[in-house]
């Protein structure tokens, strides 16, 4: 190996491991996971079950199938946790939600949702850092 391709691969290795250590910092600050739910209603015990095993601070979900529905939307409440949910009627499957947890300060951006309001997405912003002990 030439001493050209040895100072390249420090280099890389260099630029990776600063980029590691970013991202390993960062971790330590907010923890995200993303479910295909398909129906919240069938899989909440199961997800209730992990989510104390495994706690998040933000979770994603596609697929919840729950609607409008006042009654469904209050079975899929988890303490700790605000609720963001976007569901449509008159399909079905589809509809997307999140759990963001008390610790983490955010805000629904409905501006950004009204600009395409036939697509099934929700915007959050998140503010600040996670106050965690």
């Amino acid at each position: 190996m030439s001493d050209v391709d040895e100072s390249l691969n420090a280099s890389y290795e260099d630029i990776s491991e600063s980029v590691v250590n970013i991202l390993k910092e960062h971790l330590r600050h907010l923890s995200l996971m993303h479910l295909n739910t398909q129906s919240m209603v069938s899989s909440f015990n199961e997800f209730q079950v992990f989510l104390s095993q495994y706690p998040m601070d933000v979770i994603t979900m596609s697929e919840t199938w729950l609607k409008e529905n006042p009654a469904l939307l209050e079975y899929v409440s988890l303490f700790g946790y605000g609720a963001v949910f976007r569901n449509r009627d008159k399909i079905r499957g589809g509809d997307v939600g999140a759990y963001i947890s008390n610790s983490v300060k955010y805000k629904r951006r409905k501006d950004i949702e009204k600009l395409q309001p036939n697509r099934i997405r929700f915007f959050v912003r998140l503010r600040s850092s996670v106050s965690k002990p």
